[in-house]
């Protein structure tokens, strides 16, 4: 029986994810993802021969599935501002999820140049996200003539880092539904009138 080695890998992260959410960032190891996986610590080598390599696989898919996520989004020729920067918030079990481990991995990172990158990717994400949603055509249309998109989209992205941080708390201090209402008002003021 062939392996397909993609779906491997994607298993793999997904039970990479498990042990993060369950124990956290420091209780991942081979041994303790190939159990989570149901494999031999080997058979997990064979697919990542270190640590590093399936933290740093877990990172990517994680920014995979929400650039399918964002770019759906991007394609529409009216695309709802709001609706698209929901997508960075961990609003549901899938974005809180991703959200837990992209903020776990983020912390563990280690110095090596693949973690670096992930790490710079992570946090310069959030600002692409809000540069291009701002200057989608379906969006600029109706935005103020004055707005300066340069000093927006970082003003836009500290919001939104903002509540993912305080939503990701879990805590009763930031509802779901009042997160997305402060990004609506916020948006509603860069809207020409």
């Amino acid at each position: 029986m062939l392996i397909d080695h993609a779906q491997r890998r994607a298993e793999l992260a997904a039970a990479t994810w498990k042990v993060i959410q369950q124990k956290g960032v420091a209780a991942v190891s081979l041994r303790t993802v190939a159990a989570a996986a149901g494999l031999s610590t080997g058979s997990l080598r064979h697919v990542f021969p270190a640590k590093a390599d399936l933290l740093a696989f877990s990172m990517e898919l994680v920014h995979r599935r929400f650039s399918t996520r964002v770019e759906k989004h991007n394609s529409s020729q009216t695309p709802d501002l709001v609706a698209w920067l929901c997508e960075l918030l961990p609003l549901d079990d899938e974005r809180r999820l991703e959200m837990d481990v992209n903020l776990a991995l983020f912390a563990e990172g280690g110095a090596n140049p693949h973690s670096l990158r992930m790490r710079e990717s992570t946090a310069t994400g959030v600002h692409d996200v809000c540069r291009h949603a701002l200057r989608h055509p379906g969006i600029r249309a109706h935005l103020r003539s004055d707005l300066h998109l340069e000093w927006e989209v970082p003003r836009l992205a500290v919001l939104i880092d903002g509540l993912a941080l305080q939503l990701q708390a879990r805590t009763p201090l930031l509802a779901p539904e009042l997160a997305v209402q402060i990004l609506r008002d916020h948006t509603d003021r860069l809207r020409a009138h």
